[in-house]
């Protein structure tokens, strides 16, 4: 998948913009400048959604009503795409072609993967946006998934306004069923294809470390990717569900399901959270990128668009080698405040844009 054009309207600093990338393309400028901000449409136009903001009105430059960000793309099998995000205050508004569509149905048609600062907190993060970066991931690879989350999360909020009113005295227990019954249809669906997801990624992103580390800790030290799961097994998500429901009408809250579930990177069988040093989680997460890399490209048979925002200034020269030695004839954005910090084999071959 390749970006021949990028416009952006009234986005963030950006009152109009247009870009038309290489293979690769550096975003060079001192910050401020909206480096990052042109990363964020990409991402934007990938996965419908910021990965800086969770309220996406937040895009749309002071004083204006309407944000919009198009992209051109080219598939590997040459078809042409076009797909705009029109962000109006809260709502959002997708096109593909000059048709309007659901949102879900945008998700994935743009493969993309993001390696930001901010990903370098995400073993020590809130679980939720640990759940968020696989959702993101399972919305790209499976065509159903944003509208599964979409409805599975309508249908707990419902059942946890149900459970404070039981509490409350206001509600019986036995309003519960018709919830129950129908969180557990999305549930489970959402937990088999996250299973699904996180096997691939648990097979990959143990060979990536290596290959990242050019073999030096092989054998030495042993990287997995594990799913912490608050139902075993999918299939008895329902009855999981009603040996929690005392302890859910005594909090309020519904306690297990996909919502509350998370995942962790471990090395050696300990969590990297607690036993990895700063360069070890880096190179780590930057391993868990290449196999969303790997796994986006099996399934979807599509080399996904790599953004990489303000990240070789945090590598060393062995794991930016190894990094563009992975990324191959992917197309790469990359931002940083000075070309110095980009290894002079991609500078020699990038379109160098100032801002």
């Amino acid at each position: 998948m390749v970006i021949n054009s990028l416009k952006l309207t009234n986005f963030r600093n950006f009152k109009e913009y247009g870009l038309e990338p290489e293979r690769v393309t550096i975003l060079v400028g001192p910050n401020g400048v909206g480096k990052t901000n042109i990363v964020e449409a990409m991402y934007l136009a990938s996965v419908c959604r910021s990965y800086r903001t969770r309220r996406d009105s937040e895009v749309i430059r002071w004083g204006e009503q309407v944000a919009r960000v198009a992209v051109s793309l080219t598939s590997e099998k040459g078809d042409a795409l076009q797909l705009a995000i029109a962000q109006d205050g809260d709502k959002k508004i997708a096109f593909v072609g000059d048709k309007p569509v659901p949102v879900s149905l945008v998700v994935g048609r743009m493969p993309t993967v993001l390696f930001a600062p901010e990903i370098m907190e995400l073993p020590v993060d809130w679980p939720a946006k640990r759940r968020r970066q696989l959702d993101i991931l399972c919305s790209q690879l499976k065509p159903n998934y944003t509208r599964l989350l979409l409805n599975y999360h309508r249908i707990l909020k419902a059942r946890n306004k149900l459970l404070d009113g039981i509490a409350s005295g206001r509600n019986g227990e036995d309003e519960l069923g018709f919830w129950d019954k129908e969180l557990v249809e999305y549930g489970q669906k959402i937990l088999k294809d996250r299973l699904e997801i996180v096997k691939l990624l648990d097979g990959e992103i143990g060979i990536c470390f290596q290959r990242l580390n050019n073999d030096a800790m092989k054998g030495e030290r042993v990287l997995r990717y594990r799913y912490e799961a608050t139902v075993a097994d999918p299939s008895q998500y329902a009855e999981d569900l009603d040996m929690a429901r005392a302890r859910d009408v005594r909090y309020r809250n519904t306690t297990v399901g996909p919502h509350r579930d998370d995942w962790q990177l471990y090395f050696d069988g300990r969590s990297l959270r607690l036993s990895a040093s700063r360069g070890e989680t880096r190179a780590a997460l930057l391993a868990l990128k290449m196999a969303e890399m790997s796994t986006l490209e099996s399934v979807k048979d599509e080399t996904p668009i790599l953004l990489l925002d303000d990240v070789f200034a945090e590598l060393d020269r062995r794991h930016s080698e190894a990094l563009i030695d992975f990324v191959g004839d992917a197309q790469v954005i990359v931002t940083a405040t000075d070309a110095e910090y980009i290894p002079k084999v991609f500078r020699n071959n990038a379109k160098i844009v100032e801002l």
